[in-house]
């Protein structure tokens, strides 16, 4: 009598490998892009954190520290000291919750709760109706020292505070 093989052939088992390899070559690359856009969703978070912080600032009554008379022009937050952190992390997490105490950090509220993937810049210029900002995040999410940067401008117009609706972003790594 003839017994029955059990067992798979060699070409079945090539057939596998391949539809293995194959999955793995969509599913990798795809992976790898996931991760980079939660890094980069970070930007969005914080410099939407960033400009509603000076344009509620804007809006504020502020008065002076000595006499307490009212300051009779508007502006965004002072930018000295709009760096944080000091240098651009490259693909790893900084923590910056010691150093937005100081100013414009306090002003604009912003104090994020996570260390971040990028170094954030504040700039802001002018009084009135001239008033303007520009937040920026710089950052290297992958550590290959190709920086992105994301931009967010504020001005003023008709009298109140107007943020840029689109965040615009220079070699950014998801390109």
């Amino acid at each position: 009598m003839l017994k029955s093989k059990k067992g798979f052939t060699l070409i079945e088992l090539m057939i596998v490998v391949a539809i293995i390899g194959i999955l793995a070559a969509i599913a990798i690359p795809a992976f790898i892009r996931y991760i980079k856009q939660t890094k980069v969703s970070e930007t969005d978070i914080n410099l939407k954190s960033i400009a509603d912080g000076a344009s509620a600032y804007y809006q504020a009554e502020h008065y002076t520290s000595d006499t307490g008379a009212p300051i009779p022009h508007k502006q965004y937050p002072d930018s000295t000291g709009g760096v944080v952190p000091a240098t651009v992390p490259k693909g790893t997490k900084a923590d910056v919750s010691g150093l937005v105490n100081g100013q414009p950090w306090q002003s604009l509220k912003f104090n994020p709760s996570k260390p971040v993937y990028y170094q954030y810049s504040y700039k802001s210029a002018d009084i009135n109706d001239a008033a303007t900002f520009d937040a920026q995040a710089f950052g290297d999410i992958d550590g290959d020292d190709v920086r992105s940067t994301f931009t967010v401008k504020g001005s003023i117009a008709d009298g109140n505070p107007s943020i840029t609706a689109k965040f615009f972003a220079e070699n950014s790594e998801l390109e």
